[in-house]
This record gives structure tokens, C-alpha cells and sequence, in this order.
């Protein structure tokens, strides 16, 4: 669970993620919104619904920092939403299949944001580590950036060679 920021707009954003990340994040940006529902009383009938018809869970990485960051305010919310849509669509003129539901998930969520507090945006939580793969990149002032250099050693480790497009 993460809400990788490597770039200031959430449309760069996602065109930055390879095609394996672009799709893991749609999925997990959903659940991180269904959590911040839950949190504000969303009841079962509004919250976003998996593939299968059944919705997203409300205690899913409860405590992590970008999920305690999404339910914070309206503000944060809001942008956790757009984002997710913008993931969406980069994924789709990628040519990428599939979260079917996940514009439907967004309409249900941005019609909730009313019960979340207002407020400013907060500052994005820097979550740009792995344990077990050695990286830690928790102490660059600047989360963006942080982001951007935990990415790119992220794809230097992976066993196939990153693509940005299906």
C-alpha cells in the first residue's frame, strides 16, 4: 500500500509508473478511499465496490501513513480521487483492461467527500522504502523526489524489464 508522488500532478504522476505499478496502484488508491469512507461512516452500499460486486474493505492498511493521509480531510480525499482517475486513464491509453468499476467507484466516492472534514491538502507522507530490499529513502527532504529515486531503483530490481505500454 502506497501513493507514490514522484511529481507534483497527479497526470504525471501516472504516465512516471511502469505498467505494472500504474495498475497495482488503481487498485490500491480504491482501497485506500474506501477506507477513508469507512472511517467517515460510509455504509456498505456506498462504498466502492470490487469486480466482484462485493465493496473494498474498510480496515485495509487502516494505519498507514498515505491512508491516514487520505481520510485526513475533504482536500486530501478530493486528490486521492483524482489521482486514482488519472491512473485510470493513463492505464487506458496504455491500452490496459480491466477496473471496470473504478469510474463508478470514483462517482460514489467524490458524491461522499461532502461527509469528510474541509481543510487544506496536507503534505504527502514520505513512504519511499522497502525493508527487505535495502531501500530507504525516508530522509530526502522532498517527497517528490524521494518518490522519483525509490521508483527508479525499484525497476533496476525487478526481474523483468519495466514497459509503459500493454
Amino acid at each position: 500500500m502506497n501513493y507514490p508522488v514522484p511529481c507534483r500532478i497527479p497526470r504525471h504522476n501516472a504516465e512516471f509508473m511502469d505498467n505494472v505499478r500504474l495498475n497495482k496502484f488503481i487498485s490500491e488508491f480504491q482501497q485506500m478511499i474506501a477506507v477513508a469512507m469507512g472511517f467517515h461512516g460510509a455504509t456498505p452500499e456506498q462504498l466502492p465496490k470490487r469486480l466482484n460486486g462485493k465493496p473494498f474493505g474498510t480496515k485495509g492498511h487502516f494505519n498507514h501513513p498515505c491512508t491516514i493521509w487520505a481520510r485526513t480531510n475533504r482536500s486530501n480525499f478530493i486528490h486521492m480521487c483524482r489521482s486514482t482517475l488519472e491512473f485510470l486513464n493513463e492505464h487506458y491509453r496504455r491500452g490496459g483492461k480491466g477496473h471496470a468499476n473504478c469510474r463508478n467507484n470514483i462517482r460514489l466516492a467524490m458524491a461522499f467527500a461532502k461527509n469528510l472534514p474541509s481543510g487544506a491538502r496536507t503534505a504527502f507522507p514520505n513512504c519511499a522504502a522497502h525493508e527487505s530490499l535495502g531501500l530507504n529513502y525516508k530522509n530526502v527532504k522532498c517527497v517528490h523526489r524521494a518518490y522519483m529515486l525509490y521508483i527508479n531503483d525499484r525497476w533496476d530490481l525487478d526481474k523483468k524489464e519495466p514497459k509503459w505500454t500493454y
